[in-house]
């Protein structure tokens, strides 16, 4: 997977012997993550709409999927800030380096899957290792399923930078539910007329990061020409439900 970077404020270290640092940072408990840079929420524009001519058509081409997709479902996590909502209170400006990027992974999980779930996190070794070129193996719990992540540091760092632009990526195993996926799908594709629906899904099921689900959506749009059933599969990638 590609490595997503973040910039670390370590104002922890430097407030002793300066000042300047301001602002929130995270942690393994924290709120809101202001010490690194926003984690991007998933964004419907990179939805893989046809390009289609409007004429209108009688009965449209394809199979219909099972369900019906009508809304988005209690605890959908469509961004940062429904995230923040589920973590608690962000420790403050004296959290360590480790416990900023613990809650920042924390983030990532919630971001990931988009729907609320219980969460912990470590780091093998116990903490994240600040030296150049090192990579740190981190762990979120997501409602009893371990989501790993690869925490990296560049070779540019030094020991006197009160700002770590690190790395980060998931491997391995992540967690799809079919409330997420339903309300994903309705808060990029609904349009007045058009009917969205899905496969018949697990309401919990582990698979894997970034690869096909075996499952499918679809929409419709009556006003267009021929009409047809347009089929996009399922991922659960880093940023979260995807649709391909």
């Amino acid at each position: 997977m590609d490595l997503v970077w973040t910039r670390l404020s370590l104002c922890v270290i430097a407030a002793a012997v300066m000042s300047g640092c301001s602002g929130s940072s995270s942690g393994e408990d924290g709120g809101k993550d202001s010490a690194s840079a926003p984690v991007p929420s998933p964004s419907a524009s990179s939805f893989p709409f046809p390009t289609l001519t409007p004429t209108g058509s009688p009965s449209p081409s394809g199979q219909a999927l099972p369900v019906r997709v009508t809304k988005t479902y209690q605890g959908f996590v469509s961004g940062l800030d429904q995230a923040e909502k589920l973590l608690p209170p962000d420790p403050g400006l004296g959290a360590s380096a480790t416990e900023k990027v613990l809650y920042s992974l924390r983030q990532k999980t919630l971001l990931m899957t988009q729907f609320k779930g219980r969460t912990s996190a470590w780091c093998a070794g116990g903490g994240v290792q600040l030296a150049a070129g090192k990579k740190t193996e981190c762990t979120v719990k997501y409602d009893g399923v371990n989501v790993h992540w690869t925490v990296s540091v560049p070779s540019t760092y030094r020991e006197s930078d009160f700002l770590v632009e690190y790395g980060v990526s998931a491997r391995g195993t992540t967690v799809l539910k079919s409330e997420a996926v339903y309300s994903r799908f309705w808060d990029g594709y609904h349009e007045p007329g058009w009917e969205l629906r899905c496969d018949r899904m697990p309401a919990f099921k582990v698979v894997k990061v970034g690869e096909d689900t075996g499952y499918d959506c679809q929409f419709l749009n009556p006003h267009v020409s021929p009409a047809a059933w347009h089929n996009v599969s399922v991922r659960i990638s880093e940023t979260g439900v995807d649709f391909t």
